[in-house]
């Protein structure tokens, strides 16, 4: 049979300890900590807790910029090649006159990129005019990036190998 006289007894305990908790309340004063609000001991635990957190965090968050600023290196080396490829499909060398090919994002061609992370530079073999190499160093609030100092884009005969200085491999400071 549904509802019993075992879920009359279930009712009833469960009646009376609800009566006997409002009672306990009804008595009770506020005591002196729960008028206080919190202690100088919980807001110092607070504050060691978020130290602990920015002293994990932070480190983290300054490699994410710098390998961020890495991107920019790579386009503009990269747009430093596609100018001198579009040179050289109408004249048989690679201009050393960086004028006539200038990298798109840098003021007046080579030098300083916009944001002055980066000072660019394009060198060319002496008895080679089939050749260059295209290198982005590390400059201003970029030089803090150990890792990859310059990334260099080397052209030699329509071949390119991509290069960098620093204590990470260069598959590493070229990757996106």
């Amino acid at each position: 049979a549904i509802g019993g006289a075992g879920e009359g007894v279930v009712r009833g305990v469960t009646d009376f300890i609800i009566v006997a908790m409002v009672a306990a309340q009804a008595h009770r004063r506020p005591t002196r900590r729960a008028i206080a609000g919190f202690t100088l001991i919980e807001l110092m635990i607070v504050v060691v807790v978020i130290a602990v957190l920015a002293v994990i965090a932070l480190p983290s968050y300054m490699e994410y910029i710098r390998k961020s600023r890495r991107a920019e290196a790579i386009t503009l080396v990269n747009s430093i090649a596609q100018a001198q490829e579009r040179w050289r499909a109408n004249c048989p060398t690679y201009t050393n006159v960086l004028a006539s090919a200038p990298a798109p994002g840098c003021t007046g061609g080579l030098g300083v990129s916009n944001t002055g992370y980066y000072t660019l530079s394009v060198t060319f073999p002496a008895a080679s005019s089939s050749s260059y190499a295209a290198t982005a160093s590390a400059a201003g609030a970029q030089l803090s990036d150990s890792k990859c100092t310059s990334l260099t884009l080397a052209a030699s005969g329509g071949n390119f190998s991509y290069l960098s200085t620093g204590s990470a491999a260069s598959a590493v400071c070229w990757s996106r």
